[in-house]
C-alpha cells in the first residue's frame, strides 16, 4: 500500500551510509559552533578593545566627561582610540554604543549650546575626515537596521542625522568666513588652543597662502622642538606653483634646519620643471641657504630649460656661492647659447671665482658682449653689459675694452658708459680713467648732455680737482636753447659746488628764473633755486613762485607746486600754501571715484591740525560714508588733538551697515591712543567686526594681553555662532519650514509657533521642497524623483533609495530644515524616524551655531 506523498521523501540511509550520514552533520554542526564562537570571541575582543578606550575617558554611561573636559586624553597610544573606537565597537556589534558615543556632549563655553565631545577631540587632533569616516560608519549601521513594525528603514531618521553632522561638522572644522590666518597663533598665544589644536586649525585653510601665513604666525609659539619641521611645511606652501607667494619664500627660508635644504631643492626641481618662475623661488632661497646646499641649489640653477631662466636662475643663485662651487656653474654658463646670457651669467660668476681661472671666464665674456649690436638691443642695455663687466678686468685691460665698448654708441651714450664704469671701480683705481671720462664728456655735442656729462665725471673726482671741470658746466649750461632748461642746468651747477658757494652759484638762475614767461617753468624753477639758498634768503623767491603757482591753469600742477614751495615755507606763508593746495584737493573729494582720495598722500603728513579737521568735515559732508571711511583709516596715522577727535566722532556717525568700515577705522584710529582709552576703542571696533562678520583678529591682537582680557574676547569670539549665508538656514528658518507639519508636542518651547494650531497633514509625497540656490540641485532633484516615485506606487526600497541618494549628495547645509525629509522619515521610517530626524535639527544647531 503506497502511503501519499511518500514518492517525494527520500529513503532513509542504512547501516553503514547512516553513520556516515550522521557524522557529517556532526562536522558541519561543530564546525558552525566554532565558527560562531570564534566570531563572538573576535567580538568580544574589539569590544575589550573599545571598552579600555572609553574606560580611560571617563566611560560611555557618564558622557566620556575625561575626554570632554581635556580633548588631549586622545593623543595617548599616539591616537589610536580616537581613530579605532567607533570601527571596534561596530565590529563588536554594538550599533547603539556607536550612536551613544557620536551624541556625547559638553556644555559650550560662552555660548548657548553644548560641544560635540567626539567631534571636538578629532578636530583638535586635526582628524575630521577621520570623524566624518566615523559618521559613515555611523549611518551604514543605521541604514542594516533591521525592519521593525513593518516598515523598511526604522534607521533612517538616524541616517538623517549622520548626513545632517556631516554637513555641519565639515563646515565647522574650516576656517570661518574672513578669519585671518594669524587667528589660530592668538588662540594659542592666550591658552585657549593647544598646538596641536592650532596647528590643525592653521593646515585646514582652503589655500596654499593662506597655510603657509596661518602656519608662520604659529611658529614663535610652537615648542622649539616642533618648529623646523612646521618651518618645513609652511615652505611647502609656500612653493605651490600658481599659489600667492608674494614674499613667503624669503620669509620661511631662514627658519628652515640645515637638513632640510636638500629636500627643499629637490621639491624646487620637480615643481618648477618647465624652468619658467624657479629663478624667483632660488632668488628668494639663495641668501639664506647653508654653504653645503650651494652645490644642489646650483645643479637646480643650471638645469633649468630655457636660456632665459637657466641665466636668471644662475644670476640669483651666483653672488651667494662659495668658490669651489661657483667654478662648478662655469660649464652651465658657457652652455646659454644666447650670448647676452651668455655675458651675464659669466660676469655674475667670476668676482666669486678663484683669482686662477677668473681672467679666462672674462675673456669669454667680452667676447659674448662683443657679439652685441647696441642698435639692435634695447635702448642702453650693452651698455649696461659692459658696465658691468669692465670693472671685473685688470687695469691693463680697462681702457681698450671702454674703446670696443665705445665704439657703437653714440657720444652722450659713450660719456655714459666712461662716467658709469670710473663710478664702479674703487676710488684708487679711477686715476687712469678719468681723463677719458672727461673727454667723452666734452665731445657732447648738445649743451644739456655735456652739462649733465661734466657734471657726472666732477662727481667722480677728488674734492681739490673738481673746480677746473665745474668752471666748464656753465658754459655749456648757458649754451642751452630752452630757457627753463637753461636754468635747471645751472641749478645743476650750483648744486654740484661746496655748500659755502651754492649760494651765489644758484644767483644766476634765480635771476634767470625770474625772467621765465611760463608760471609752471617759473613757479618750479624759484623753488629749486631758493631750496639752493640760505633759509634767510628763501621767504622772497618763495612768496613770487606761491604767486606764480596760483595763477597755473592745470590744478594738478598748481597742487603740486604749491605743495613743493610749502616743504621750504614757515609759518603762515607755509599754512597759507597747504591751505591752497588742500583746496585743490578738495575739489575732488566730490567726484565718484576711488582714488581721489590718493591725493592726501602728500599732504596728510604735512597739514596742520586744524586743516585735518577741515579735510575731514568736507569729507564726512560730501555724503559718501565709504568714501569718509577709507579716509580716516588710510590717514589716521596723521591724526592728533582735535583732528583725531574729528577722526572718531565722523567714524562713530557711520550710518547702519557700514559695522566693516566703522571697525576698520576705529581699529587704525586706536593706535593713536593710549592707555585705558585705546582699549575701549579696540572693543566697540571688535563689536562693530562682529556685527559685520568680518576677521577680528587684527583688533585681538591689539588688545593688552595681560589681566585676561584678550582672553576672554578670544574665547567669546571662538564661541560666536558662524555668519550665516543665504544658503544655509539658521536654526529659526530650519524648523519654521517644519513647524507646520509637527505635532504640538514635538515644537521646541518659546518659538512663535509652539502654540500654534494643528499640523497640516501632508503626505512625503506632496511635502513642499525649500529650494536654495543651484548648491543642492543634484539633492532636490533626487528627492523630486522620490517623490514622483512614492505618487506612482514604487515600492518603499525604491524610494528610500531615491532619498539616501538625496542625503550623499547634500554637501552646504541646505538639508536641514526640509518638509521633505521629515515626511520621509514618518513614511519610510515610522514615528520614531520623524522624532530622530526633528532631534538631529536641535543637536546639529547646538552643536555648531
Amino acid at each position: 500500500m503506497r502511503i501519499p506523498g511518500s514518492a517525494d521523501r527520500p529513503a532513509e540511509p542504512q547501516g553503514r551510509e547512516a553513520a556516515r550520514h550522521g557524522y557529517l552533520r556532526m562536522r558541519d554542526a561543530l564546525r558552525a559552533l566554532a565558527i560562531e564562537r570564534s566570531a563572538e570571541a573576535e567580538r568580544a575582543r574589539h569590544g575589550r578593545i573599545a571598552d579600555r578606550h572609553l574606560d580611560r575617558w571617563g566611560g560611555l554611561d557618564a558622557g566620556l566627561p575625561l575626554l570632554a573636559a581635556e580633548p588631549e586624553r586622545g593623543d595617548e597610544d599616539g591616537g589610536y582610540g580616537l581613530r579605532n573606537t567607533v570601527r571596534h565597537l561596530a565590529a563588536a556589534g554594538r550599533d547603539r554604543d556607536v550612536h551613544r558615543l557620536l551624541a556625547c556632549e559638553r556644555p559650550a563655553d560662552h555660548r548657548p549650546g553644548a560641544v560635540n565631545v567626539w567631534f571636538d577631540a578629532r578636530d583638535r587632533a586635526g582628524d575630521v575626515e577621520g570623524y566624518l569616516a566615523d559618521l559613515r560608519t555611523a549611518r551604514a549601521l543605521a541604514a542594516a537596521a533591521a525592519p521593525a513594525g513593518g516598515r523598511p528603514a526604522p534607521g533612517l531618521g538616524l541616517e538623517m542625522r549622520y548626513a545632517l553632522m556631516g554637513i555641519c561638522a565639515a563646515r565647522a572644522a574650516g576656517p570661518r568666513f574672513g578669519e585671518s590666518e594669524e587667528f589660530p597663533a592668538l588662540l594659542l598665544e592666550a591658552g585657549i588652543w593647544d598646538g596641536v589644536r592650532a596647528l590643525s586649525r592653521a593646515r585646514a585653510r582652503d589655500r596654499p597662502g593662506e597655510r603657509c601665513r596661518a602656519l608662520l604666525a604659529l611658529l614663535p609659539h610652537l615648542p622649539a622642538a616642533d618648529r623646523a619641521a612646521v618651518a618645513e611645511e609652511a615652505m611647502d606652501q609656500a612653493l605651490v606653483v600658481g599659489g600667492p607667494r608674494e614674499d613667503l619664500v624669503a620669509e620661511v627660508a631662514p627658519l628652515l634646519p640645515a637638513e632640510a635644504w636638500h629636500r627643499l631643492f629637490d621639491r624646487v626641481e620637480v615643481e618648477y620643471a618647465d624652468g619658467y618662475g624657479c629663478h624667483e623661488v632660488l632668488r628668494d632661497l639663495a641668501p639664506h641657504m647653508p654653504e653645503e646646499a650651494a652645490g644642489r641649489a646650483l645643479a637646480v640653477a643650471a638645469a633649468r630649460p630655457p636660456d632665459i631662466e637657466r641665466a636668471l636662475a644662475l644670476d640669483g643663485v651666483v653672488p651667494y656661492l662659495p668658490p669651489e662651487a661657483a667654478l662648478d656653474a662655469v660649464p652651465a654658463a658657457r652652455a646659454l647659447g644666447d650670448p647676452r646670457y651668455r655675458a651675464d651669467a659669466l660676469t655674475a660668476l667670476a668676482p666669486r671665482l678663484p683669482a686662477q681661472d677668473r681672467a679666462a671666464v672674462l675673456t669669454e665674456a667680452r667676447a659674448a658682449v662683443a657679439l652685441l649690436d647696441p642698435a639692435a638691443e634695447y635702448e642702453g642695455s650693452v651698455r649696461l653689459r659692459w658696465t658691468a663687466l669692465i670693472p671685473l678686468l685688470s687695469a691693463a685691460e680697462r681702457p681698450d675694452a671702454l674703446a670696443e665698448a665705445g665704439a657703437g654708441e653714440e657720444p652722450p651714450g659713450r660719456a655714459e658708459l666712461w662716467a658709469d664704469t670710473a663710478a664702479a671701480v674703487p676710488a684708487a683705481e679711477r686715476g687712469p680713467l678719468l681723463p677719458g671720462a672727461l673727454e667723452a664728456a666734452r665731445a657732447v655735442p648738445d649743451p644739456f648732455d655735456r652739462t649733465r656729462a661734466l657734471h657726472a665725471v666732477a662727481s667722480l673726482l677728488p674734492p681739490e680737482s673738481r673746480a677746473p671741470v665745474l668752471a666748464e658746466a656753465p658754459a655749456a649750461a648757458r649754451a642751452v636753447a630752452d630757457p627753463c632748461d637753461r636754468v635747471r642746468m645751472l641749478l645743476s651747477q650750483a648744486e654740484a659746488v661746496p655748500e659755502a658757494e651754492r649760494a651765489g652759484a644758484a644767483g644766476e638762475a634765480l635771476s634767470l628764473a625770474r625772467g621765465l614767461t611760463d608760471a609752471d617753468d617759473r613757479a618750479e624753477m624759484l623753488i629749486g633755486a631758493a631750496g639752493l639758498l640760505p633759509p634767510e634768503e628763501r621767504p622772497a623767491p618763495l612768496a613770487e613762485a606761491v604767486r606764480a603757482a596760483r595763477t597755473v591753469a592745470d590744478e594738478d600742477r598748481r597742487y603740486t607746486l604749491l605743495l613743493d614751495a610749502a616743504g621750504l615755507l614757515t609759518g603762515a606763508e607755509r599754512r597759507d600754501a597747504l591751505a591752497g593746495a588742500l583746496e585743490l584737493a578738495l575739489e575732488h573729494v566730490g567726484h565718484q571715484n576711488f582714488f581721489a582720495y590718493s591725493l592726501l598722500d602728500d599732504l596728510a603728513p604735512v597739514l596742520p591740525e586744524d586743516l585735518m579737521v577741515r579735510v575731514l568735515e568736507e569729507v564726512e559732508e560730501d555724503g559718501r560714508p565709504g568714501y569718509l571711511a577709507r579716509v580716516v583709516t588710510g590717514r589716521a596715522g596723521h591724526l592728533s588733538g582735535a583732528s583725531l577727535e574729528a577722526g572718531l566722532a565722523a567714524v562713530r556717525r557711520l550710518p547702519e551697515g557700514r559695522d566693516g568700515q566703522r571697525a576698520a577705522a576705529l581699529t587704525a584710529l586706536s593706535d593713536r591712543l593710549d592707555g585705558e582709552r585705546r582699549v575701549r576703542v579696540l572693543e566697540e571696533a571688535l563689536a562693530a567686526a562682529r556685527a559685520a562678520g568680518a576677521d577680528p583678529a587684527g583688533i585681538l591682537a591689539r588688545l593688552p594681553a595681560d589681566a585676561g582680557r584678550r582672553r576672554r574676547l578670544l574665547a567669546e569670539q571662538l564661541s560666536r555662532p558662524r555668519p550665516v549665508f543665504f544658503f544655509y538656514h539658521s536654526p529659526g528658518e530650519a524648523f519654521a519650514q517644519v513647524a507646520p507639519y509637527l505635532d504640538a508636542g514635538e515644537r521646541p518651547p518659546g518659538t512663535p509657533w509652539a502654540a500654534s494650531g494643528a499640523p497640516e497633514p501632508v503626505a512625503f509625497a506632496d511635502a513642499p521642497m525649500p529650494h536654495g540656490i543651484c548648491h543642492e540641485e543634484q539633492a532636490h532633484a533626487e528627492l523630486g524623483r522620490a517623490q514622483r516615485d512614492r505618487k506612482r506606487g514604487a515600492p518603499d526600497h525604491v524610494v528610500l533609495g531615491r532619498v539616501r541618494a538625496a542625503l550623499d549628495r547634500y554637501s552646504t547645509g541646505d538639508a536641514p530644515g526640509s518638509p521633505v525629509l521629515l515626511g520621509a522619515a514618518r513614511e519610510l521610517g515610522g514615528p520614531a524616524a520623524g522624532r530622530e530626524y526633528l532631534a538631529a535639527l536641535r543637536d546639529v544647531y547646538r552643536w555648531w551655531p
